[in-house]
């Protein structure tokens, strides 16, 4: 079973190596690991295309891309549709895999009980002495009542290449969680999706949505979960109260990213 691993990257020069090398260090032999940097002005290509013998050597397809994007979702995208793997994992470049088994993990568990997905939990990382686990949750039904309660971090999230194909790709009019609007796509088209209870992957403190760092951002996340609401059919009141519930999630964020 092939598995394609999406890295998209930016001017990611600082952290990119360890995304890299968290690939490059997995036991598990049939992977494909498909980077796409947006068109980066700094040395974070270079860093790509030094890995390229490494990866041959290692037996591992290796395939990169730069070219300018609409996006962190539509670079992801570009991953997916260029991916060859019968799965698909995605993780971000200032991101990495929490130990060189994990892919051997997530191919066994699509083996042995015949999902849709799997995920896990992830280690958030402040500094190397403040660490938080987030445990994954996706619950079984969707609507506007629960749909906050979705805990799933995308490092941590393989998806079969066949669902994508089958229920579309990240719609990129959403610029902070195309990842929620996909996944209620996925519960509402009773696609089963596990999880393992393992930590998956380490997240570095700065992710888009994960990070609030100006109130613009508390605007976008209050507008994209309202349009996510509407897409699914939420009631009024579901809609009401999902708003409001992601609106103090994203105030606390900023709060905290302002002042502490």
């Amino acid at each position: 079973m092939k598995i394609s691993i999406v890295t998209v990257c930016l001017n990611s020069e600082k952290t990119i190596r360890e995304t890299v090398e968290s690939v490059l260090k997995q036991s598990y032999n049939d992977i494909e690991y498909i980077i796409i940097d947006g068109s980066s002005s700094d040395s974070t290509v270079d860093i790509i295309k030094s890995y390229e013998e490494k990866f041959k050597n290692r037996g591992f397809e290796y395939k990169w891309i730069s070219e300018p994007d609409k996006g962190i979702y539509d670079a992801m995208n570009k991953g997916i549709i260029l991916s060859c793997g019968e799965i698909v994992g995605l993780i971000n470049s200032d991101d990495q895999y929490h130990n060189i088994n994990i892919i051997n993990t997530i191919s066994r568990t699509f083996k042995e009980k015949k999902v849709g997905a799997v995920y896990g939990n992830m280690l958030v990382r402040k500094s190397e002495n403040c660490e938080k686990l987030i445990v994954g949750k996706v619950p079984e039904k969707i609507n506007g009542l629960i749909s906050h309660k979705m805990r799933i971090n995308h490092p941590t999230f393989f998806v079969r290449k066949s669902i994508y194909l089958k229920l579309g790709v990240f719609d990129i009019r959403f610029k902070v969680i195309a990842d929620k609007d996909f996944i209620i796509r996925m519960v509402k088209n009773k696609v089963e999706i596990i999880k393992i209870n393992e930590i998956v992957a380490i997240m570095d403190v700065g992710g888009i949505s994960g990070e609030v760092r100006s109130l613009g951002i508390i605007g976008r996340v209050i507008r994209e979960n309202y349009r996510i609401a509407k897409n699914n059919n939420f009631t009024k009141i579901e809609t009401i109260i999902s708003i409001f519930v992601m609106t103090q999630i994203v105030f606390v964020r900023y709060i905290k990213y302002r002042f502490f």
